[in-house]
């Protein structure tokens, strides 16, 4: 055995993010195989993701309530939010939210639910009186959707709802409004049937001067778009309205496998998407009027990927990007060069989000927010209470991202608003605490959150000897004093075997004053530089290295994993 003790430096540990898919032996150490509510910042750490706390202060008593109680056999109610979305309007900022109250028994079993429209008044919620409404009961799996200085809620089997800053209405109480002129039979040799039927689709897009949408009378073959900048007016053969460009554009002979079902629509670059389970339709040129000569035209049509839920599709700016039954895919270079490969953002975490999707029983329910400010994408599940964290500051090679797991979710839905004073994140609880924020380090429950991280078992460059750690130092970035921790480690094996419990004390002060830790992260108070000692047993070849801290009102921040050990000779 050596007699010296030699140190091994792990600098910015998991700045490369999870990697599950490739040999744990043959990665750079800065790869990880766990790093749990976490983020990554610009420097080359990796800290602690902000909590998700309390914005609106109480549940609000609704109208509903007394009907659920009146079952007589409700004994308890639970408040969700399952849809949270903001609309500017004359200027300011609105954030409406569809809202379900569910009543239980005493035995904790369903009984009833009543549904609603809520907006957020600063630190409260409060109702939106609903016009004649067909089925409350699908506002679950509602969308609202922000066009021309009004918003639109849009929810299976009903008209199209309109908010104007003031109250709600139904889309038919509208100035200027022409119902859809819907041909409902296409059989060949039949005589078409016209009839006058409200919009009421389940998907929307705003976008080119229109709204866009499908799924109206549960039909996801067709797209029907509104008149220039008027949302209240549809198609219309009957020439009702001479000067109106509304229509529609039937995909079903367009799918490039023969069949497909309309699940996302987006817009970018002047092409309007059409996302399909299994496809994906790409229109050039959907600005102006649609149906003339030189209107809307298919540009080009892709196989074998699609999209898995209506809520899963972003539009950073730059790109567009979608979850796919294999991973995050990005559409940018697709639309920028003929024959170019949709990129795999997740390829390094693939079979984790593979599971993920399968496991879902319902897919409508997978979402995904992009934080324009924090430079991150966020692809949620909350049916597990999960989601993975996509850094996008910088791609690594082949087009990948660096990734982080975010465990602990208690929200059905997230929305980003910004303004000239502040930019938030806001999530639509699933959990009766209403709006919560992404903000500070102390969650909704006021109970700890856990930061988590593990190496990929590690070499040090001296494969074949064998190691006998004596310390491991923890160099870490917080806002308190003191904290706690538990170091971990283990040897030959991707679980650690051996943990000890220590303090954070700091050391010095640091003050960072740019990017996240003086004006974003961690802002919240001064940081300290902690340097933290861990005494250590055991011995082998491969070393796995951990560290789990409890986040509790402190920032964290892992800078470094030095590991003094003893090295045997080969073996």
């Amino acid at each position: 055995m050596g007699h010296t003790l030699q140190n091994f430096q792990l600098a910015a540990p998991a700045f490369y993010g999870l990697n599950t898919e490739d040999s744990p032996i043959n990665q750079q150490p800065q790869f990880c195989q766990v790093a749990d509510n976490a983020v990554i910042d610009s420097y080359g750490r990796i800290g602690a993701r902000r909590a998700f706390t309390n914005d609106t202060d109480v549940w609000p008593t609704l109208s509903g309530r007394a009907t659920i109680d009146g079952t007589g056999t409700v004994v308890s109610s639970t408040g969700i939010l399952d849809h949270i979305q903001v609309g500017d309007i004359d200027g300011t900022k609105h954030i409406l939210c569809l809202a379900r109250e569910e009543g239980y028994n005493a035995a904790g079993v369903f009984v009833t639910a009543d549904y609603y429209i809520l907006k957020r008044n600063g630190n409260t919620l409060t109702e939106l009186t609903l016009p004649a409404v067909a089925d409350k009961s699908t506002f679950p799996t509602g969308q609202i959707v922000a066009f021309n200085n009004k918003m639109y809620i849009l929810s299976e089997g009903n008209e199209i709802i309109v908010y104007d800053g003031t109250a709600l209405s139904n889309i038919s109480s509208e100035a200027g409004y022409y119902p859809i002129h819907a041909i409902s039979d296409y059989r060949p040799g039949a005589t078409p049937t016209v009839t006058e039927q409200a919009p009421t689709p389940t998907v929307g897009l705003a976008a080119f001067g229109r709204l866009w949408v499908t799924g109206h009378e549960g039909d996801f073959q067709r797209v029907w778009y509104s008149d220039l900048n008027i949302a209240q007016s549809w198609y219309d053969d009957a020439g009702t309205d001479s000067l109106s460009t509304a229509g529609y554009i039937d995909v079903s002979q367009y799918w490039p496998a023969g069949g497909d079902t309309l699940i996302a629509l987006a817009a970018h670059n002047n092409f309007l998407i059409m996302f399909g389970r299994q496809s994906v339709l790409v229109w050039g040129n959907p600005s102006g009027d649609p149906a003339a000569a030189d209107g809307i035209f298919l540009s080009d049509t892709i196989r074998n990927i699609g999209c898995v839920s209506r809520d899963a599709v972003l539009n950073i700016g730059t790109d567009v990007l979608f979850l796919d039954d294999t991973g995050v895919r990005s559409l940018g270079r697709a639309l920028t060069q003929e024959n170019a490969p949709i990129s795999d953002l997740t390829r390094n975490i693939r079979r984790n989000l593979t599971s993920l999707i399968a496991s879902t029983v319902n897919n409508s329910t997978i979402k995904a927010v992009y934080v324009p400010d924090l430079n991150f994408c966020l692809f949620y599940f909350p049916e597990n209470a999960e989601g993975f964290c996509l850094d996008m500051k910088s791609y690594m090679s082949e087009g990948i991202v660096k990734v982080t797991r975010w465990t602990n979710i208690v929200f059905n839905h997230a929305c980003y608003v910004e303004d000239a004073s502040s930019v938030d994140l806001y999530f639509a609880s699933n959990n009766e605490n209403g709006v919560l924020k992404y903000s500070g380090f102390s969650e909704y429950d006021k109970q700890p959150y856990e930061f988590k991280y593990r190496s990929n078992p590690l070499w040090f460059d001296t494969p074949s000897r064998k190691k006998f750690p004596k310390v491991l130092k923890f160099t870490s970035i917080t806002q308190n004093n003191t904290g706690t921790g538990v170091a971990r480690w283990g040897f030959d094996a991707r679980v650690p075997t051996y943990s000890k419990h220590f303090t954070i004390e700091a050391q010095q002060p640091a003050f960072f004053n740019v990017s996240e830790f003086s004006e974003d992260e961690y802002a919240d108070g001064p940081e300290k530089i902690a340097i933290n000692r861990v005494n250590t047993a055991g011995s082998g070849e491969t070393v796995v290295l951990g560290l789990d801290m409890n986040i509790n009102g402190n920032s964290f921040s892992l800078q470094e994993i030095n590991l003094q050990s003893l090295i045997g000779r080969l073996r």
